[in-house]
């Protein structure tokens, strides 16, 4: 194996953070769980904030998102 001062300096970067977060990774790789859903909800309300700029309130607003996410409203 190569010595990490023959890499160029980017990939030592690199590798520095991976070894430092080492624990974090590997907890990725082995749990299913992610917060896909959530940030694919959060782009959702984010895309339909700049498409309804419009809106006079946050009701309607509202409104919209849950309508959009299929949620019951009463």
């Amino acid at each position: 194996s190569k010595d990490l001062k023959d890499c160029p300096s980017c990939f030592r970067t690199s590798l520095k953070s991976l070894k430092d977060k080492k624990q974090y990774v590997l907890n990725a790789l082995i749990t299913k769980y992610t917060n896909a859903r959530v940030e694919g909800k959060n782009n959702t309300i984010k895309v339909l904030k700049r498409v309804s700029f419009g809106f006079r309130s946050f009701k309607n607003l509202r409104l919209r998102v849950l309508l959009r996410e299929k949620i019951q409203v009463i």
